[in-house]
């Protein structure tokens, strides 16, 4: 049986506070976008079988998944030639590419909570990931088919190429401690953002008629996304709101790779925080946590150790990379462009100006 999902609750479209600059001044403009297309993804006939699934990993939670990535592409289709009826047409699908990455990193991640709510697979389990995650990537694709084929392309680099990678991802926690080992583990972790990055700014032109964007771009924004990703996840301590800390869960950050080039002793302090963590069980989410919990208890020692490392040796190297990612993404961008993604790089970096470090304080701004 197809049945049209139900509005659970008519909240408004929740934008992320604590991104500012540009990603807050076309609140008033896009807002009334966004909520069309999640009136779309509410209205999709799905099977009954699976509507309880898809309410609550589409639509229950007030801010979309991702959502700095719409928000990226409506900017780019304005200042592009402006916002068409077939952007606004394949947003709704651009969304619900967006609520599917979530799903496959929250996964892939073992993620309890994000933004203060239980994810889908702690929700409803693992195998119960997999599954959704097909039924959302199939509707996907049709969609995309039905709506604007000539997307179909950018569609399909984007999760072949992050399905790829988090698979490997998965086997390859806490890896050889060495810099050489650490710097091929980042760089896939960095590979993984670009084709998400290029859906969004691509796609915005493409529905223009107009020629990609350079792949420097791309690759710059996405290496400088997720470096601010990872030094406030290490910032903001996230798991005291349910999220984990990146240091802990093994995963490659710039930080971490700065630190051990920079200090002779780091790559022993790692070494002795991750040992613990190598035997944990990855067939089982369950399992995990439970290892998890064990291995926190155990190395709370040597995790303020590497802490400290982090902050006074990682955390400078950090900042001024996504500096020059910056200053890189915007020379590399076309001249018309070129203010737009200055004003998307620049809330960016104010995302860190937040926690007032020198660093950044003393930089010269890119506005």
């Amino acid at each position: 049986m197809i049945a049209a999902v139900p509005h659970p609750g008519a909240q408004p479209v929740l934008f992320p506070g604590k991104f500012q600059g540009i990603f807050s001044r076309v609140r008033a403009r896009y807002a009334p976008l966004l909520e069309e297309a999640r009136a779309t993804l509410r209205a999709l006939p799905v099977p009954s079988a699976v509507r309880e699934y898809y309410t609550y990993g589409v639509l229950e939670h007030a801010q979309p998944s991702f959502m700095l990535l719409p928000l990226m592409y409506l900017i780019m289709a304005e200042h592009a030639g402006g916002i068409t009826p077939r952007h606004r047409r394949y947003l709704p699908w651009y969304m619900l590419a967006m609520e599917l990455v979530a799903v496959l990193d929250d996964t892939v991640d073992h993620t309890p909570f994000r933004s203060g709510r239980m994810t889908y697979p702690r929700r409803f389990g693992e195998s119960s990931a997999a599954s959704f995650s097909g039924f959302l990537m199939s509707t996907l694709f049709r969609k995309t088919a039905e709506t604007e084929p000539v997307l179909l392309p950018l569609v399909a680099d984007l999760f072949e190429q992050l399905c790829a990678l988090q698979t490997w991802e998965n086997h390859s926690r806490y890896p050889e401690t060495s810099p050489e080992v650490l710097s091929r583990w980042l760089q896939y972790h960095y590979d993984a953002v670009a084709p998400a990055i290029a859906q969004a700014f691509n796609g915005a032109l493409t529905l223009h008629g107009l020629e990609p964007i350079p792949h420097e771009v791309c690759t710059r924004f996405g290496d400088l996304m997720q470096d601010v990703d990872d030094i406030v996840n290490f910032l903001e301590q996230r798991e005291e709101e349910g999220e984990n800390d990146d240091l802990k869960m093994g995963i490659v950050t710039q930080m971490l790779l700065a630190t051990v080039r920079a200090d002779g002793s780091a790559q022993e302090a790692l070494e002795a925080l991750w040992r613990p963590y190598r035997a944990l069980p990855l067939v089982s989410q369950e399992a995990f946590s439970v290892g998890l919990a064990h291995c926190h208890q155990r190395t709370r020692g040597e995790y303020q150790r590497m802490a400290e490392l982090l902050l006074r040796q990682g955390l400078p190297v950090a900042l001024r990379k996504v500096l020059a990612d910056a200053e890189a993404c915007v020379e590399a961008t076309p001249e018309s462009l070129r203010p737009c993604m200055r004003d998307m790089v620049q809330a960016f970096v104010n995302r860190l100006h937040l926690f007032g470090l020198p660093s950044l304080v003393s930089a010269p701004r890119l506005d």
